[in-house]
C-alpha cells in the first residue's frame, strides 16, 4: 500500500486515525455532487461507494482516464467518508477531502502521476460542492464553510483573499441572493465565483467587476452554480434552478465588462452529476420522476437527451478524446469485494461496455 513517506510529520497519523475509527454515532455529512473534468492529458471524477446511506459504510475514491485506461488515484492515508473534491491543471490533480466524523480539517494532496503524491493541508473546511477548489500555473485557491476565499502556493500556507464587501458571508445572506458562495474559477482578470441563491437573482456568476451582466433573457429565480470550469471556450457554468427543475449552460465571457449568456436549458428534477469537457460541451445525470436522464450539451447549445441508461449509473465523464461515458456502480459494503465499476460509451441509441475495475475499501476508511 503506497504511503506518503513524512505522512507523521505533516499529517499527524494518529489524528488521521481517530477521524478514521470515527464515532458511535457519527453526524451525518452531505457528499459534494459527484463531478468530473477533462483536459488533454486526462480525465478525473470521483466515485462514492459502499453504503451510500450510511456515513460510516461509504467511501469516496478517484478514478482517473489517461489514454484508454481507467486507474484508481485516491491519496493514501486518509478516512474519506466526508467526500472528495478536486482540481485539476494540466497533469497536476490537487484533491481536498472533506472533514466527517473526528476529522476536523481538510487534508489535500497534489500528484503529477498519481504514485507520488505531496501532502498539504487546509485548517478548517472547504465548502461541499465540487468547484470550491480550484488551481491555474501554481496557485490553489479554495472557498471555505463560512464562504471565504483562500489562496495558497504550496499547500499548506493559505491567505484568505479580500472581497470586495457585496460578496462577504454576511452581506450574500441578508441580501437578494439570500446564500453563499459555491464555486471559484482562477482567471487572468482575477477570480470568477459563483452563488447558491435561494432568493430570485438574474446571474449566480460574480466576477472581479461585479454581478455578469446577463445578455439574453433570464428571468429572477432562485439559482444555484453547479459547476464552473475553464475550457477552450472560457468559462462554462452549469447552474441549477430548482423551482423550474431546469438546468443550464452558461458562457461567462469578458471583454469591455463581463457577460453572462444562456447557451442552452433541460428539464431536470434532481441532478446527480456533471461533467465539463474540454470544448465547453457539458452532460448532466439526473433523474425525471423516477427514471434516469442524461442530459448532454454541446457547445453550441445543441441538447440531446439520453433516457435509457446502463443500471446504477453514477457518473458522466468525457474522455480526453471527447466520447462522453458513463459510469455504473454495483456496491459492495465488504472489504473483501470490491465495488465494480463498469464503463460504458454509446453507440447510436446503445451503450456498450468498454472496461471494468473494481473499487476496494481504501487504507484509512471506516471499515
Amino acid at each position: 500500500m503506497r504511503r506518503w513517506p513524512f505522512l507523521s510529520a505533516a499529517l499527524p497519523m494518529s489524528v488521521l486515525l481517530m477521524a478514521a475509527a470515527g464515532a458511535s454515532t457519527p453526524r451525518p455529512v452531505s457528499l459534494p455532487l459527484t463531478a468530473s473534468t477533462t483536459n488533454a492529458i486526462q480525465a478525473t471524477t470521483v466515485l462514492t461507494v459502499g453504503d451510500l446511506s450510511s456515513s460510516i459504510e461509504r467511501f469516496s475514491d478517484v478514478v482517473v482516464e489517461r489514454g484508454t485506461k481507467w486507474t484508481v488515484e485516491t491519496p493514501p492515508g486518509v478516512a474519506t467518508n466526508g467526500g472528495i473534491v478536486m482540481a485539476n491543471f494540466g497533469p497536476r490533480l490537487v484533491t481536498a477531502t472533506l472533514p466527517s466524523q473526528l476529522l476536523r480539517f481538510t487534508p489535500l494532496a497534489s500528484t503529477n502521476d498519481g504514485a507520488t503524491w505531496v501532502p498539504g493541508l487546509f485548517d478548517g473546511s472547504i465548502q461541499r460542492a465540487p468547484n470550491a477548489l480550484t488551481q491555474r500555473r501554481g496557485i490553489t485557491a479554495l472557498l471555505d464553510a463560512q464562504g471565504r476565499l483562500h489562496e495558497s502556493l504550496n499547500g499548506t500556507s493559505w491567505h484568505t483573499v479580500r472581497l470586495p464587501k457585496a460578496l462577504q458571508a454576511a452581506v450574500l445572506r441578508q441580501g437578494p441572493c439570500r446564500g453563499r458562495l459555491v464555486a471559484v474559477a482562477l482567471t487572468g482578470a482575477g477570480p470568477v465565483l459563483g452563488r447558491s441563491c435561494s432568493g430570485a437573482v438574474r446571474s449566480s456568476a460574480v466576477t472581479p467587476t461585479g454581478t455578469a451582466m446577463p445578455t439574453n433573457a433570464q428571468s429572477s429565480t432562485p439559482r444555484s452554480t453547479l459547476r464552473l470550469e475553464a475550457t477552450a471556450l472560457g468559462l462554462r457554468e452549469v447552474v441549477w434552478l430548482p423551482k423550474k427543475h431546469s438546468v443550464e449552460l452558461h458562457a461567462i465571457t469578458a471583454g469591455m465588462a463581463w457577460h453572462d449568456s444562456v447557451v442552452a436549458r433541460a428539464t431536470l428534477e434532481k441532478v446527480t452529476a456533471t461533467a465539463v469537457s474540454m470544448n465547453g460541451s457539458v452532460a448532466v445525470l439526473g433523474r425525471i420522476g423516477d427514471g434516469s436522464v442524461l442530459v448532454q450539451i454541446g457547445p453550441t447549445g445543441v441538447v440531446t437527451a439520453f433516457s435509457s441508461l446502463p443500471p446504477n449509473a453514477r457518473a458522466v465523464v468525457f474522455s480526453p478524446s471527447g466520447t462522453m461515458q458513463v459510469l455504473s456502480v454495483v456496491d459492495h459494503v465488504r472489504r473483501q469485494i470490491a465495488s465494480l465499476v463498469t464503463v460504458w460509451n454509446v453507440a447510436g441509441s446503445k451503450w456498450m461496455t468498454t472496461t471494468s475495475f473494481g473499487v476496494q475499501v481504501p487504507y484509512g476508511s471506516s471499515h
